[in-house]
């Protein structure tokens, strides 16, 4: 950028780089140093940051300085309570941002050129208003037990903090692809991103660090997150995020245990506003909503939380185009990877045959991990009456638990020890099997429920299939009707 000297501004209060303990370099000087490294080697060159190292406060601002700013093609502002009193530091940012202006260049294709690291948790309403528009990089979480805050540990060694690296490079990465958006702009026309639109909802601080971590995947893979700026919590909320989802094909909400903020004239939380808006906008045949729970959660200590999590569960209101999991984090990003970069289907298996040439229904047997070792006699019953039992257990992927949908003649899912939330999302693939592609109907779907029982088992019905109820041993005679239904529906095919 030959225009700008200086590829980094760096504003900050001085108080926020003070040793705390001698002899540590400063929280700024660490930034600095390693914003350049970092930056180096994702952009090939050794970029030309600048800071001032002069203790000001009580100086007059000079003129000098306002020339190195326009020096400066980026700004990043260390945000904490010392800079926000500070009238240097907000004549700084003032001075970037007026300068940027009267270049007619204060964005970089819908990108301010500032960044915003903050150190210390400040409500949004106290930002200068120039960095209310600008989405942050927290170098801290808040502490559910002491209702505080937590720096994130930055040094090598003992004090190393993953979570301090992780935001440090999600700064990196997107300084970096700012940086070349500017080089674009100088040059050639740029050519347009093959990526899509993602809608990543605002989720609770109980859930930041996976929020952070499904950011950076789609950002990595180069898809266009928003919202890309902070929500404004006002009266034009749901304005604000209908046109987001309306740009967007894809909506991701992660639903923790913690309720998230009641925005003001709202009875619902931000995190239920932004479900409830999207699950609308699915209906649309062009965009579609996931949400994602924790593997396991199925309670929360906050009673509006907590229903919330039981419609969920239960698949209250949901529509068409919303699908909801319950898996490890890195099984959602799987699953976020493959529905947006969908493969070929694969060919229709060709039906095994037994001794006669007869074609043996594909029974797809589905159980949890826990209950894999459970499922062997219904596995060999299947076999004795004539069927071929497809049996996948545990961490399978989804993409493969839904290819498995999508072709096998026939469905029994087992509930053992498996969890009620378990039993609840099995059911929902079977009532989305049309929406996942499926052309020619099943022979025949089953649940097989079994011991311990519980109150969700006892509730468990479903309407287009069997549900079996056996909570004694094994008995074969039970397997009866699902078998009968599938030797009926097939001699009515032939």
């Amino acid at each position: 950028m030959d225009e700008f000297p200086y590829d980094l501004f760096i504003s900050y209060a001085h108080l926020d780089n003070q040793r705390l303990h001698d002899p540590l370099p400063g929280w700024v000087e660490l930034l600095h140093k390693r914003l350049e490294i970092r930056l180096a080697q994702l952009l090939g060159r050794r970029l030309n940051i600048w800071r001032d190292q002069r203790l000001g406060g009580n100086e007059d601002f000079p003129t000098a300085l306002i020339e190195e700013l326009s020096k400066a093609a980026l700004l990043v502002s260390v945000l904490s309570p010392p800079y926000i009193n500070s009238k240097w530091c907000l004549r700084e940012l003032d001075e970037f941002h007026r300068l940027a202006v009267e270049s007619g260049r204060p964005r970089v294709g819908n990108r301010l050129r500032i960044f915003k690291a903050i150190r210390t948790p400040i409500e949004l309403a106290k930002h200068p208003p120039v960095l209310q528009a600008v989405l942050g990089y927290e170098f801290y979480a808040f502490d559910r037990m002491t209702n505080g805050f937590r720096p994130f540990g930055y040094l090598d060694g003992v004090g190393y903090d993953p979570r301090y690296w992780d935001k440090l490079e999600d700064l990196a990465q997107d300084i970096k692809n700012l940086i070349e958006q500017f080089i674009e702009q100088e040059g050639p026309p740029p050519i347009p991103s093959s990526g899509k639109t993602i809608y990543l909802a605002e989720t609770t601080s109980d859930l930041s660090e996976e929020h952070d971590h499904i950011r950076r995947e789609l950002q990595l893979n180069g898809h266009h997150v928003l919202p890309d700026k902070p929500l404004h919590l006002s009266q034009n909320l749901r304005d604000e995020v209908n046109r987001r989802l309306a740009e967007s094909v894809l909506s991701i909400h992660l639903v923790g245990a913690n309720r998230a903020f009641v925005p003001e004239n709202e009875s619902k939380s931000i995190v239920e506003i932004q479900h409830e808006l999207a699950a609308a906008r699915s209906q649309s045949p062009d965009f579609s909503q996931i949400i994602w729970l924790p593997a396991g959660l199925d309670s929360s200590k906050n009673e509006h939380q907590q229903k919330f999590i039981e419609d969920l569960l239960n698949h209250s209101g949901m529509t068409k185009g919303t699908e909801l999991l319950q898996t490890k984090l890195e099984d959602l990003k799987t699953f976020v990877h493959e529905k947006l970069n969908p493969a070929k289907p694969p060919a229709e298996p060709t039906p095994s045959t037994n001794g006669n040439g007869a074609n043996r229904p594909v029974v797809y047997l589905v159980c949890d991990q826990s209950d894999y070792g459970a499922v062997e006699p219904i596995e060999k019953y299947l076999y004795k009456r004539g069927c071929e039992a497809l049996l996948l257990a545990g961490d399978i992927d989804p993409q493969t638990h839904k290819e498995n949908l999508l072709y096998c003649d026939a469905v029994l899912i087992y509930c053992g020890d498996a969890t009620d939330s378990w039993l609840s999302l099995k059911k929902a693939d079977l009532i989305k099997l049309s929406g996942y592609g499926r052309k020619k109907p099943m022979l025949a779907k089953a649940f097989y429920i079994t011991t311990p029982q519980t109150s969700g088992k006892e509730r468990f019905s479903i309407l287009d299939g069997l549900v079996i109820k056996n909570y004694g041993e094994f008995s074969p005679a039970s397997l009866n009707p699902f078998i009968e239904q599938i030797e009926l529906a097939k001699g009515a095919r032939q």
